[in-house]
């Protein structure tokens, strides 16, 4: 059943290095004082279990399959490609008006 697919997940912390070239790109865009962004996935001390991300991760991943009602994730692996904290000061916002 969809119980043993629901068990295969890679953690966002198992992404190969090239994946940074993305967040690159992204901290280009958001390099004004108004947004910031930290890249939690890429942070080696927040892979420990003790700080917590893991299990967020985990539980955000539970609650996607949780909520598939169409079942698209039945057989599908499912993991997060990146986990960021934004900071804004007056004037921030995203660059984009059509991101979500």
């Amino acid at each position: 059943g969809g119980d043993s697919a629901a068990a295969v997940q890679v953690s966002l912390f198992d992404l190969p290095d090239e994946a940074s070239f993305h967040a690159a790109a992204e901290d280009a865009l958001h390099s004004l004082r108004e947004h910031r962004v930290l890249h939690l996935h890429s942070i080696a001390a927040l892979e420990a279990e003790e700080c917590g991300l893991p299990a967020i991760e985990r539980k955000l991943i539970e609650t996607i399959r949780r909520h598939d009602e169409w079942g698209l994730l039945q057989y599908r692996e499912v993991n997060l490609r990146s986990l960021e904290y934004h900071a804004y000061t007056d004037g921030g916002s995203v660059l984009d008006p059509e991101h979500r």
